[in-house]
């Protein structure tokens, strides 16, 4: 009898398992996102063996990722199968109250405030801010420089032209400075704000305030010219605006406000990223696809930021080598590893660079060392682009593993769940404006360690210059996304398909760069997932005000 009941008992769970699995593969995006989350895990685990025996001088230019062993897919199955069984215990455990929660505009203000005082120690050693190469260049010739962004390019000239006005050229980086940390700490005050509004836990947003506050991260983002935090409060407030109306996408576009604000919020992403036109572009085909009653509107619209993307940019020429950073990536893959290469594309491929050389400069995580160098011919990859393009395309039939493996590189840090790298750091800016650097005909010769003490003694400045380079850590890039592609997953499982609208930007500018990363590693580059975490994480279990108890999982 007992035998029959536990053979019984057996049946029920396996049925049950089988009937999860099932239901999992029958939501298809659900299922996609997670194979692709299982995916970077069970690469990362393949990863291990040679990340392990750096300290060896183990020679990752010539490691193979790919193809993949039959070991490889057992682990990729395995790792989906607990995913999956993860997220249908979920949605099976947890239910969300609905909390109809109402915050002051002073606690928005006051919240901001709180970040803006806490960030004040790094802006008083930094100050007037910080600077680099990119934007020091972008500042002085905004048009010129090509593969920065124009609109950001003219900012930096006009703070610099007011301190030149002042009769201080730093005094303008200062206001700016201080602009920048004004609106960093505003939103994610508002990001804060709008959490709590949604029902979300009380701890766990207390948590993420001393995150904002204290983790030097975001401080270091907030007092450095660079363009990338201000981008990711860009992509932030577009994220919860789109939240907002993702159950009536219409009202963006029928109502004169709104139309205003996502306007605004579009020409700021088009303009600040080269990807962010790409971005913009599929999320409109995406609310295309879904309102089939403002088709029109939404096709005008896209005409429209296509001008805006175009038109300012006229005349700006990327260097093409800008543009093919992968493709050198892998043929450099291919040439040092001793890679068939048919005759006719050798002759074009010599002519880039010379085949000894590329064995050289080629560094799995950059191409910078390949393109950069004086031997490459950029005038000659200029004036052959087809014939480049030919010959990579007919190079990459014979060598399809070295390809994959040098892309997977060269975009390493961008979906590795590496158990090294989970907390790592990150981009760190020390490099002060002075009038110096600001006048430097070499940029290599800026001064990157320099500190000021306009507030501060030596000896203090120095303590916190050294704590902000030491405690830059954060999550890494990888591990930022697959918590984003898993709490897609859960989301879509839990039915909520409207709210994956509002995620959108900040996934389809990390699957940009994980399709054409410049460099392995450079969080910058996805500096908007740390903004976002706690919206990412929050995704699948916040409410909507105007939805009922019995509409929704309750916390």
């Amino acid at each position: 009898m007992g035998n029959s009941e536990n053979l019984a008992e057996k049946t029920s769970k396996f049925k049950k398992l089988t009937v999860d699995i099932s239901a999992f593969f029958g939501n298809k995006y659900a299922a996609l996102l997670l194979l692709l989350a299982s995916f970077f895990v069970m690469l990362s685990f393949k990863m291990v063996p040679a990340i392990y025996t750096l300290e060896r001088n183990f020679n990752l230019n010539s490691y193979e990722l790919f193809p993949l062993s039959w070991f490889d897919y057992l682990i990729w199955g395995i790792v989906f199968i607990g995913l999956m069984l993860i997220i249908n215990s979920v949605t099976e455990h947890i239910h969300i109250k609905f909390f109809n929660r109402k915050l002051s505009y002073k606690s928005f203000v006051g919240l901001a405030i709180l970040f803006f005082l806490t960030w004040l120690p790094y802006f008083f050693t930094f100050f007037p801010g910080t600077i680099f190469y990119d934007e020091l260049h972008s500042m002085k010739h905004p048009y010129e420089t090509s593969n920065q962004s124009l609109l950001y390019g003219h900012i930096l000239n006009f703070f610099w032209n007011i301190g030149i006005w002042a009769g201080d050229e730093t005094f303008g980086f200062a206001i700016l400075t201080v602009l920048r940390m004004m609106i960093m700490a505003g939103s994610l005050s508002y990001l804060i704000c709008f959490l709590y509004e949604h029902g979300i836990n009380k701890a766990f947003l207390f948590l993420n305030v001393l995150v904002f506050a204290f983790f030097p991260i975001f401080p270091n983002n907030a007092i450095t010219l660079q363009k990338d935090g201000l981008n990711a409060c860009i992509i932030l407030l577009l994220t919860l605006f789109i939240y907002k109306y993702k159950d009536n996408i219409s009202a963006i576009f029928n109502e004169r406000k709104n139309l205003l604000i996502f306007f605004l919020l579009s020409v700021l992403v088009v303009q600040f990223r080269s990807n962010g036109v790409h971005v913009l572009l599929v999320m409109l085909f995406v609310c295309w696809y879904l309102e089939k009653q403002i088709r029109l509107k939404i096709s005008l619209y896209i005409l429209l930021i296509l001008a805006i993307a175009i038109i300012p940019n006229r005349g700006r020429h990327t260097p093409f080598e800008e543009t093919v950073g992968v493709p050198l990536q892998q043929i450099g893959r291919t040439v040092y590893n001793n890679g068939y290469i048919d005759k006719d594309e050798k002759i074009i491929l010599q002519k880039v660079m010379d085949f000894e050389k590329w064995k050289e400069r080629y560094v799995c995580w950059t191409v910078d060392f390949t393109k950069w160098n004086h031997n490459f011919n950029s005038a000659y990859l200029k004036g052959h682009k087809a014939e480049f393009l030919w010959a990579w395309a007919r190079t990459f039939l014979h060598n399809p593993s070295i390809y994959f493996t040098a892309h997977a590189f060269n975009t390493y840090d961008f979906w590795a769940v590496a158990p090294w790298m989970i907390w790592g750091n990150q981009t760190v800016y020390t490099g002060v404006i002075t009038k110096e650097n600001l006048n430097e005909k070499k940029f290599s010769n800026l001064d990157l360690q320099s500190t000021s003490d306009i507030l501060f003694n030596q000896s203090t400045s120095d303590k916190i210059r050294i704590f902000m380079k030491e405690h830059v850590v954060y999550l890494n890039a990888g591990t930022c996304a697959f918590i984003m592609l898993f709490m897609m997953a859960l989301t879509l499982q839990m039915g909520k398909k409207r709210q994956i609208l509002s995620v959108l930007p900040a996934f389809l500018s990390w699957l940009t760069i994980i399709i054409a990363s410049p460099i392995g590693i450079a969080f910058r580059y996805v500096l908007y997932l740390a903004f976002l975490m706690p919206f990412i994480i929050s995704l699948p279990f916040m409410v909507d005000e105007e939805k009922t108890t019995e509409d929704c999982y309750e916390q």
